[in-house]
């Protein structure tokens, strides 16, 4: 796998035709010849469109892909707690898991709200506050309601009856429209476009920027194979730099064996929030210059005061973080972080849908373009409102939020933490803010 990344730098996909697949079978049979239970149609649908998959769209998709496989190998011992319970395969537990909340273990599987409330989505009135328990009754409840498993168990290797499991998860709107599940197929060469929007919405041009299930699934092939091979590891490591005051909240989610990534992105939010707490604003607090205008410490760190920087603010929390150049750039205009990440493949439009995780870098724009730029903190699902701190918003550092759908919102660079942070009831509307 990690070979493949490499040699696939010089192009867009990867050619997985001569690769050694496991055989599907005849339909309603696993590997070995076992007859599967309740088998059908549907499953024959599945089968039909793998064996026309020819290409995984690693160029798009890599980087997501790892950064996946290395939360499977974090958090395994808990996705295989609910495989014993509910009889589902732990690696398609995980892959269902990323594709509802990015893997964020804070909140329902069910439907993506916090855990340790009262839901109000369907299903409504349910209460969990950990989140084996509800992934649990999220697939007992979709299991009882559908009456389905494929003849899948807990040590399954059959990816055609997964991947009909979790079409069936996600519901079978795209089947009945007769169009190609990007729940089930994003990365692969037999999706383009079309997604459900919302629920009953549905528009063919929108192109899901989240992996599939599908490539989810042989990403941890090695790992699920029996060979005791490990998945492919995370190209973050931990170099031993890390601050000593990493954010130590309950909203802040980590695993129990908390990741050396996770360690990093927690650190850069503690610098984030310490450097709020000293209340910089230009004109006030800035020795530099009579006027202040833009004259700020992180301008001059970066080489370039006197210069708007809302960019050079995120940099040098990096830098303080040990952070910079590995996730999170060093950039001192807008566009160029935008563009790294792109390059990285972790960046997220508004429009994709993505929930930002704390320590995410958010981009905003305005009538010109990409213009502004901050840190995201909270994500209050419940209302749909990002919290975020930021520089040279009215000339100093603050915390602000915005409603997840405010089109002065860009998207995001994707960190690779996990758990949607804090929030922040005097938090106030950035400048631009639109009504939902």
């Amino acid at each position: 796998y990690d070979l493949a990344l490499k040699l696939l730098k010089e192009g867009a996909t990867i050619d997985i035709s001569a690769i050694a697949k496991r055989p599907v079978g005849k339909v309603g049979y696993d590997e070995t010849g076992g007859q599967l239970k309740n088998a059908g149609v549907k499953y024959e649908y599945e089968r039909d469109l793998v064996s026309k998959i020819h290409t995984i769209d690693i160029d798009k998709f890599g980087g997501q892909l790892k950064k996946f496989a290395e939360k499977y190998k974090e958090n395994k011992e808990t996705y295989e707690k609910i495989a014993e319970k509910t009889n589902i395969p732990p690696q398609l537990i995980a892959a269902l898991h990323y594709r509802e909340s990015s893997g964020n273990f804070k909140t329902y599987l069910h439907n993506g709200e916090p855990l340790g409330q009262t839901t109000t989505k369907v299903p409504a009135g349910i209460y969990f506050d950990n989140f084996i328990d509800a992934a649990v009754d999220a697939i007992q409840r979709q299991i009882k309601s559908k009456g389905n498993t494929f003849g899948l168990t807990a040590d399954s290797n059959d990816i055609v009856a997964m991947l009909t499991f979790a079409e069936q998860y996600n519901g079978w709107g795209y089947y009945n429209k007769d169009v190609v599940s990007p729940y089930v197929y994003s990365g692969t060469n037999v999706y383009t476009s079309g997604k459900y929007t919302s629920d009953g919405v549905y528009n063919p041009s929108v192109k899901d920027k989240q992996p599939g299930v599908y490539i989810m699934l042989k990403s941890l092939e090695a790992t699920v194979s029996g060979s005791g091979s490990e998945s492919p590891s995370s190209t973050d490591s931990d170099n031993g730099n890390e601050p000593s005051n990493p954010i130590d909240s309950p909203n802040n989610q980590s695993s129990p064996n908390q990741s050396p990534l996770q360690k990093k992105i927690d650190a850069f939010l503690s610098v984030a929030e310490k450097e709020l707490e000293k209340g910089f604003v230009e004109a006030k607090n800035s020795p530099d210059s009579k006027e202040g205008n833009n004259m700020t410490p992180y301008g001059k760190w970066y080489g370039l005061n006197g210069q708007p920087w809302c960019a050079m603010f995120v940099s040098w929390i990096a830098d303080q973080a040990g952070v910079l150049g590995t996730e999170v750039p060093k950039f001192a205009r807008v566009t160029d972080g935008v563009q790294w990440f792109k390059d990285k493949d972790s960046y997220m439009t508004r429009s994709s849908d993505y929930k930002p995780n704390a320590g995410d870098v958010i981009f905003f724009k305005n009538t010109s373009g990409q213009h502004h730029v901050g840190i995201v903190t909270g994500y209050d699902l419940k209302e749909g409102v990002v919290y975020t701190i930021e520089g040279n918003t009215s000339d100093a550092v603050k915390r602000r939020k915005y409603y997840l759908s405010d089109p002065y919102i860009l998207g995001y660079g994707v960190t690779g933490g996990s758990g949607y942070g804090s929030t922040d009831a005097d938090a106030t509307f950035g400048s631009r803010h639109r009504n939902r």
